[in-house]
């Protein structure tokens, strides 16, 4: 997978003034993790971190310093403002070739389901899902064929075959499914849940996605 450069300047931990500041001239803080060094606290452009944090598409990244070092990393969290919801603080974890991570990946829907043709609805339940694999084998997306579903037919984690990678997920987490048009529309929230629970008459554990918090002081 081919490396995206971000760009970054060194920073100073505890200079809180200093990161508001920043923040006002469109700088994001974040903080470097690799196990064999010490933690490099940083500033990156707000807009280079939202094109990798916002994309379809997993990314390994090349964060690379005043100083012409680079290391070899993945986004491992964003921290979000409660009010505004733009991103706040980022961490970035460092990688070793030899070394499995676990990240986060998209998940993609390809064709048109055969129950859609019937009238029924897509309900995509999860966006990501964690996967644990060497550096060189993180996929950009997963992607699902659901061609074959018809409605009130489900894909869980268990149906996903990839090669070198193992899902950190229960095999049971049921990913997407196609339900009747009168059930998606009276879903008793915004995941589905309710729907997918009434077409496949069991309810499917649903993977919330990470939820705002402040940054850590």
């Amino acid at each position: 997978m081919q490396e995206i450069v971000l760009n970054a300047q060194t920073r100073e931990t505890d200079n809180h003034h200093g990161i508001k500041e920043a923040r006002k001239k469109g700088l994001i803080p974040g903080i470097f993790y690799r196990k064999d060094i010490k933690n490099i606290p940083f500033y990156v452009k707000d807009l280079s971190l939202k094109k990798i944090i916002y994309s379809a598409h997993t990314s390994i990244v090349s964060l690379t310093f005043d100083d012409n070092k680079a290391y070899s990393c993945v986004v491992k969290d964003v921290q979000y403002d409660p009010v505004t919801d733009e991103p706040i603080h980022c961490d970035m974890i460092g990688l070793f070739e030899d070394q499995t991570i676990i990240v986060d990946v998209p998940v993609t829907l390809q064709g048109q389901p055969a129950g859609q043709r019937d009238g029924g609805l897509i309900q995509q339940i999860v966006h990501k899902l964690k996967v644990e694999c060497l550096p060189k084998y993180i996929p950009r997306s997963i992607l699902i064929d659901i061609t074959p579903l018809n409605i009130g037919e489900s894909i869980h984690v268990r149906d996903i075959k990839m090669e070198n990678i193992i899902f950190r997920e229960r095999e049971d987490v049921s990913v997407v499914a196609v339900v009747p048009p009168n059930v998606a529309t009276t879903a008793a929230t915004p995941t589905g849940e309710a729907a997918v629970a009434e077409a496949e008459a069991t309810e499917p554990e649903v993977v919330s996605g990470k939820g705002k918090k402040e940054e850590d002081k």
